[in-house]
């Protein structure tokens, strides 16, 4: 067993070993504030989102209240204000605002409650926190300002990262290698040509074939090797600067700006340590503020002591006396946190085996190469596991399968709509579903480019689908745009986009330049929706119904 002390060993030191707490600091503020505008986006769309009958009956659950209640938390946290509550207030709200929302959820909202769950357990608070100044406050004396500690277990770095990242992209892979899109090249360059998938027009990079298929492997070899060389030192700072410039791209080309900006803010945590201390120093040479005249014989005299020494002192906090206060807890404080933490990575990584093991290519590996005792451990253990764990990995932990961006998601996805209100003076106004390019406007984006993408604009056109959903986003239009003068009516236009096989130039701005063709008009009465399509929707509809998904 001398190997088993071993890794325990080394395990404990990779995990446990003592570093600043800035980059963790800054990983908070950062997240937080994409929770913030999360959270200020369901209140933007609160009535398609959560009311019983959209825009007229909000229903048993007032949404300002509890979203109200969300945002408070996330701004503690985000300030560092009573941050260990704060924490377990987000996660319950993550876990029942993000986990019960299917029709509106993106994939993102699988990481936010992962991450918020492993927030619960990490000292945010740490560092460029109130809750550090209200400590100073408590524990300083007239003879000596209380320094905290401000080392974190090296654990609070790595399991967001392996929990938020690694994971993903391990289950991630096993959907890339068994589309068409991803092993035919063009599962970077194919999403991002149909314009009702992107805002951005970003032909002159669309249009360099070699350069977004060489991405598209790069991609599929970047995430399979994630979870193995993040554990290495010197891959850490190449593995984040790829990171983030993907999620940078990915934020500009798709209208998924706080997906992006949730993974950078991970990312962060990977950055080496000296990179936050460099950035520390560098920051000091500019952040000089002479000391004041303060003279430390009264409270007044001490308050003003520690608010210079929290927000305006140059020198860097390295002060971890062990005779501070709460500096170093008991020996059986320590090994509870600790197995703490080996038990959560335990739960998490068993977990996202049984899901991954039902992923689409190693199903297809089993299939192709079948071995009796691995079909028996599937039927007799895997399965049973996976049917009964899966919706309460999925719903309170965020471990899921990571089908982003595969075949299913764009076959026959050949028509997109836009629309045109005109009020009673006959003066026409554009409504910021889709511009007259076809790529995405204002009133989509996260969520409700899901719900307009994918429940909406569907690959099959069905009228009892289509009707009621359309009516979510023109009824967002009035709450916007026209909350005063709702008189007129809408005209509703479609066009036929290419869905490609094959890398072709130009097919973004193919897309963006096929004709519009009018589909009819409708027009509120009351609280009623009435749809007056012409023989252009009727017949797309019918051919719907015979080829659902197109050739």
């Amino acid at each position: 067993m001398n190997w088993l002390s071993t890794f325990n060993k080394r395990l404990n030191h990779v995990l446990f070993q003592k570093v600043d707490a800035t980059g963790l600091a800054v990983f908070r503020i950062c997240f937080s504030f994409v929770l913030i505008l999360q959270v200020a986006m369901f209140f933007r769309f609160k009535h398609m989102i959560f009311d019983r009958i959209p825009f007229e009956y909000v229903g048993e659950i007032e949404p300002n209240l509890m979203l109200g209640f969300w945002m408070t938390s996330v701004i503690c946290l985000f300030l560092g204000l009573f941050t260990k509550p704060a924490s377990v207030v987000n996660y319950c709200f993550a876990v029942v605002v993000l986990s019960s929302n299917k029709q509106w959820e993106v994939h993102v909202f699988y990481s936010y409650v992962g991450i918020c769950f492993l927030m619960m357990f990490m000292p945010l608070g740490k560092r460029f926190s109130l809750d550090n100044l209200i400590d100073k406050f408590k524990y300083s004396t007239l003879n000596k300002i209380y320094e905290p500690n401000y080392l974190v277990s090296a654990v609070n770095y790595i399991a967001p990262i392996f929990m938020g990242i690694g994971l993903m992209y391990f289950d991630s892979v096993f959907f890339k290698l068994d589309t068409y899109m991803w092993t035919h090249s063009i599962g970077m360059w194919m999403p991002a040509t149909i314009p009702a998938a992107t805002w951005t027009d970003t032909s002159f990079i669309l249009n360099q074939e070699y350069l977004v298929k060489f991405l598209n492997y790069f991609v599929i070899v970047f995430e399979a090797l994630f979870i193995i060389l993040m554990w290495s030192k010197p891959f850490r700072l190449p593995l984040s600067i790829i990171g983030i410039g993907f999620h940078i791209g990915i934020g500009i080309t798709y209208p998924i700006p706080y997906f992006a900006a949730a993974y950078i803010s991970m990312y962060l945590l990977l950055l080496p340590l000296w990179v936050w201390e460099k950035s520390g120093s560098f920051f000091e040479k500019f952040w000089q503020f002479p000391a004041p005249p303060l003279q430390i014989t009264d409270k007044a005299g001490l308050n003003a002591a520690i608010i210079y020494d929290h927000f305006l002192s140059p020198r860097r906090f390295t002060n971890n006396d062990p005779n501070a206060l709460h500096v170093l807890p008991s020996l059986p404080a320590q090994t509870f946190f600790r197995w703490q933490w080996k038990s959560i990575f335990l739960v998490i990584i068993g977990l996202q085996i049984i899901i991954s093991w039902f992923s689409p290519y190693i199903k297809t590996l089993r299939k192709d190469f079948p071995f009796r005792p691995i079909n028996v451990l599937t039927q007799r253990v895997m399965e049973p596991l996976y049917l009964s764990l899966r919706g309460l990995s999925t719903k309170y932990l965020g471990v899921t399968h990571h089908g982003v961006f595969v075949d299913y998601h764009f076959k026959g996805f050949n028509h997109i709509f836009r629309a045109e209100f005109v009020d009673n003076k006959g003066k026409v106004f554009h409504v910021p579903i889709l511009d007259k390019n076809g790529l995405v406007d204002d009133l989509v984006i996260e969520q409700t480019w899901r719900n307009i993408a994918f429940e909406t604009i569907t690959q099959n056109v069905r009228q009892n689908v289509f009707e009621p959903n359309i009516k979510l986003f023109l009824l967002q239009y009035f709450y916007e745009y026209r909350p005063h003068n709702k008189e007129g009516y809408f005209k509703l236009y479609g066009k036929y986009i290419k869905v490609a096989k094959e890398w072709e130039h130009d097919m973004l701005k193919k897309n963006m330049e096929a004709p519009w063709i009018d589909l009819g008009t409708c027009q509120f009465k009351g609280s009623q929706l009435i749809f007056d399509w012409n023989q252009n929707m009727l017949d797309i509809l019918e051919k719907e119904k015979r080829d659902p998904y197109g050739p």
